[in-house]
């Protein structure tokens, strides 16, 4: 009996070893919505150490907008005040132009031509969308669009005017 218990233990500790853990999201999406309708869409995906984020908004007049990614997953209207301060893992100073920045959430102004859907894609460097320090954590994180152009350097996040479009961030497998 003590032999076959023995076994039991072994077999079931080497079994239970190989059972692949759940894998760590690789994605994120959101609904982008200005005024609780949807306006548009983002697409954030990890890539290494570093995560690629696609994004298209319908409506918006000819221009530049500041674009961040916000600490909280929530987009309570009609400020969008609700997704709290930049996310900056780093406490750093804002700006992607700053000697003293940036941000991890700031983001490069996103143009708006012609009454054509404003679309961005590019990578932001050096960050993880989920674990210690990662982008999307317990309460969330939110992607938001000012009413103006981010100037680059002005802290805390570049006159780049009122939130105008939120959306929370979902992670996806």
């Amino acid at each position: 009996m003590r032999h076959s218990m023995t076994f039991a233990l072994a077999f079931c500790l080497g079994a239970c070893s190989s059972i692949p853990e759940s894998a760590p999201p690789t994605g994120a999406t959101a609904i982008l919505q200005r005024g609780g309708a949807p306006v548009g869409g983002a697409a954030l995906s990890q890539n290494g150490a570093d995560v690629a984020i696609t994004l298209t908004v319908d409506g918006l007049a000819s221009g530049e907008y500041g674009m961040h990614l916000h600490q909280i997953g929530k987009c309570d209207g009609p400020d969008y005040k609700s997704a709290g301060p930049h996310w900056n893992p780093g406490n750093r100073q804002h700006g992607l132009n700053n000697p003293q920045g940036a941000h991890g959430g700031d983001l490069p102004n996103l143009v708006a031509v012609g009454g054509r859907p404003a679309t961005y894609s590019g990578q932001i460097a050096s960050i993880m969308l989920t674990g210690p320090s990662g982008l999307i954590d317990g309460d969330g994180a939110a992607i938001i669009i000012h009413a103006k152009a981010d100037d680059g350097l002005t802290d805390p996040s570049g006159n780049s005017g009122d939130r105008i479009i939120c959306g929370m961030l979902t992670l996806e497998n």
